[in-house]
């Protein structure tokens, strides 16, 4: 059996540099939306997971998956979206809802993506440099099994 501590001290710090910089980046970008629009990291993934989506919006389930949540996480963040008047749920029968984006939400996600995106490059691209295309070929290939 193969321990951390076999691992060598370039690949420890490859995971250990993964998962703080994601956690880094994350908090600080989540920051900025707060700060400056009024709304999470994950408000901002729901809204434009909503946007990009069919115009008869989402079903929850298929919104949980896609924004990586529980069902009851996507429902809590869905219902406080709703309360501000970015998101309106529609039931389609008794079983079926779905999430879609208001005209309030449409104007927030326009006011809060050029903050997000100057965040994104600010915080992850920049110190990146010429290495996007070699970290976007490994995740492919981590995504596809190795």
């Amino acid at each position: 059996m193969t321990g951390w501590n076999d691992l060598d001290p370039d690949r420890q710090r490859a995971w250990y540099g993964f998962l703080r910089t994601h956690a880094d980046v994350v908090r600080a970008l989540d920051r900025d939306l707060q700060e400056r629009c009024g709304i999470s990291f994950g408000d901002y993934d729901v809204l434009v997971t909503l946007a990009n989506g069919p115009v008869e919006g989402l079903r929850m389930g298929q919104l949980a998956d896609a924004v990586v949540l529980s069902p009851s996480g996507v429902t809590r963040v869905v219902a406080r979206l709703e309360r501000a008047g970015l998101v309106e749920r529609r039931a389609e029968n008794q079983r079926i809802v779905r999430a879609v984006l208001t005209g309030r939400g449409r104007a927030v996600l326009d006011d809060a993506a050029p903050i997000h995106v100057a965040g994104i490059q600010r915080r992850f691209l920049d110190p990146l440099g010429d290495g996007a295309p070699g970290l976007a070929e490994a995740w492919r290939r981590i995504a596809d099994g190795g």
